[in-house]
């Protein structure tokens, strides 16, 4: 590796468990940070990370980031560790507290409430670093997006929830990706990305072990974060990824989200225009939303 000094920051939840499992065997040099994903976005803006884990939102907000192919954290349907709670049903929401540790999923919500639940709640603010269930129970907001460990954590305690990845799948039929690899400009990574493949196949080699200890380290059922891992969690960006990631940016593009200009990657693998027809914002709006004009969101992210 050309710097033994690499300075990398991870996700914090279980779900990069598996990811990073063999860095301490392969490359006990790199300095690992870890952060909650909007955190983590900040150090590499800051220029405080060299490679970092990233959500996939703030990938495509810095075109001049690169990617690093040798694994993501995606989701083919439901995923468990990115829910919206509420004690109402779907059509009674009137107003939703976003995540202040979530970059992705709050962009994905905001997508979802207007193409896929046809609603426009009000984004609640101000609210600091309260508790999601202290939200609900106070009344400040009709529901809460929860992610990683906690969103495991709360399942089952409120009458609604709402997966974000299942959700995403049925209105696309196509994985969403969550969080994935980049590196800042000018930072030479080496043999990094085999040593990240490297790294996730011993991980997915021990998943009982690493279920068994962060299960215990986080107060889950084993079982659970076994499964989770196994069965809910890809780690591959395979084409049908790169897809949900294509349909992803131009959403967010068409709906005035953020991201304006595609990193490279994505002209490289898809053509990131209007002539790729499959994933145009505008076929896609027309597809899911039934056509009309689309109504811009004001973002919290």
């Amino acid at each position: 590796m050309s710097d033994s000094r690499l300075r990398v920051g991870v996700v914090s939840y279980l779900n990069s468990r598996p990811m990073v499992f063999g860095l301490k065997y392969l490359a006990p040099q790199l300095r690992i940070q870890t952060a909650p994903p909007a955190a983590l976005a900040r150090q590499m803006r800051r220029g405080r990370l060299d490679v970092a884990l990233v959500p996939t939102f703030e990938y495509l907000c810095r075109p001049d980031y690169r990617l690093l192919r040798a694994s993501a954290i995606c989701a083919d349907g439901r995923v468990r560790s990115v829910i919206l709670f509420s004690r109402k049903p779907l059509e009674q929401i009137c107003s939703v507290r976003l995540d202040p540790e979530s970059l992705t999923s709050n962009a994905l919500l905001q997508i979802l409430c207007q193409c896929h639940f046809f609603k426009m709640p009000k984004w609640v603010r101000g609210l600091g670093n309260l508790e999601p269930s202290e939200v609900l129970e106070r009344d400040l907001a009709d529901a809460v997006l929860v992610i990683g460990n906690r969103a495991l954590a709360m399942s089952g305690r409120y009458p609604y929830e709402y997966d974000l990845g299942r959700e995403w799948y049925r209105m696309t039929r196509l994985p969403f990706v969550f969080a994935v690899w980049t590196v800042r400009p000018g930072v030479e990574v080496g043999d990094l990305p085999c040593v990240l493949r490297r790294s996730l196949h011993l991980g997915k080699m021990h998943l009982a072990w690493i279920a068994r200890d962060a299960a215990e380290e986080f107060h889950l059922d084993e079982q659970l974060v076994f499964s989770y891992l196994k069965k809910m969690i890809r780690y591959n960006l395979t084409r049908r990824a790169w897809k949900g990631i294509l349909a992803f940016f131009k959403l967010c593009r068409f709906m005035g989200l953020g991201p304006t200009t595609p990193p490279l990657d994505l002209i490289l693998f898809g053509h990131a225009g209007d002539e790729d027809n499959e994933f145009s914002p505008q076929q896609l709006w027309s597809g899911i939303c039934g056509g009309g004009r689309s109504h811009s969101l004001r973002p919290l992210l």
